[in-house]
């Protein structure tokens, strides 16, 4: 049973939950492969610890939070928000990111998403960054449309050329 002060399925994700975080983080890559060929695992048995390697990771970095929606237990939603630097001889040598954001298929349209995409944010903006990026598919018409509601635009094209 939650206590008022839990009353938010919101919160931070913890070491105890990494076995869970990389299970969601499979079906984020799942769905990015069915949409984009060039998103598509390679394979193998190695993939699984290198999942739980990267999300560990993230979880002791100061530079990253790792945010989840957690309903008694099951995890919904997550949100990965990061702050990337660049060399001092950028006028902008720092910026944030939202690396990652995933909300289980059967628990979409709630506001879950949202409400992830904005403690990222937030998140970001506490350390005093003023710009945050994201990366979406071409193919993602859903995550461009999610992501262009919350306020975001186009910032620069990423041209590829097959060879």
């Amino acid at each position: 049973m939650r206590s008022a002060a839990d009353a938010s399925p919101l919160r931070s994700a913890r070491e105890r939950d990494l076995e869970r975080l990389v299970a969601l983080f499979f079906v984020l890559l799942e769905y990015h492969a069915e949409r984009s060929p060039r998103l598509a695992l390679r394979g193998g048995a190695e993939a699984e610890e290198q999942v739980r390697r990267l999300l560990a990771a993230h979880l002791r970095d100061g530079d990253s939070r790792v945010l989840v929606w957690d309903e008694d237990g099951n995890i919904l939603g997550l949100c990965i928000a990061r702050v990337l630097r660049r060399p001092a001889i950028f006028a902008e040598t720092e910026r944030g990111e939202i690396e990652h954001l995933l909300v289980r298929e059967s628990s979409r349209r709630r506001g879950i998403g949202q409400a992830l995409a904005e403690a990222g944010l937030a998140w970001i903006s506490e350390r005093g960054i003023r710009r945050a990026e994201v990366q979406v598919a071409v193919e993602n018409a859903a995550a461009r449309a999610f992501w262009r509601a919350l306020g975001f635009g186009a910032a620069m094209d990423v041209l590829e050329r097959r060879l």
